[in-house]
């Protein structure tokens, strides 16, 4: 599944993207090192876990130094087949 977000960080920036499926209680990393792929916009291809929740959460946080970070809504997913509801993360 291919996730969006939108930022203020400018390209090739690092980011870590991590997963909650705990509504954010407990945090474990997809990847520790990306880069946001546009200067507002970006997206990064995440092999869907094969996980069920009704409160999965990610969080998106800048490696650069400003620590800025984004965390979305909860949303569901239903064992590594599909999303449902928003995952759209702040700035």
């Amino acid at each position: 599944m291919r996730i969006f977000w939108q930022h203020n960080l400018g390209a090739r920036v690092p980011v870590a993207i991590d997963v909650s499926f705990d509504g954010g209680a407990t945090w474990e990393p997809v990847t520790e090192v990306a880069r946001t792929s546009g200067a507002a916009t970006s997206s990064y291809l995440w092999p869907t876990p094969a996980v069920a929740s009704s409160g999965a959460r990610l969080r998106i946080r800048a490696l650069d130094g400003t620590s800025a970070m984004g965390i979305s809504a909860p949303f569901a997913l239903n064992a590594g087949v599909s999303l449902s509801g928003p995952a759209t993360l702040g700035q």
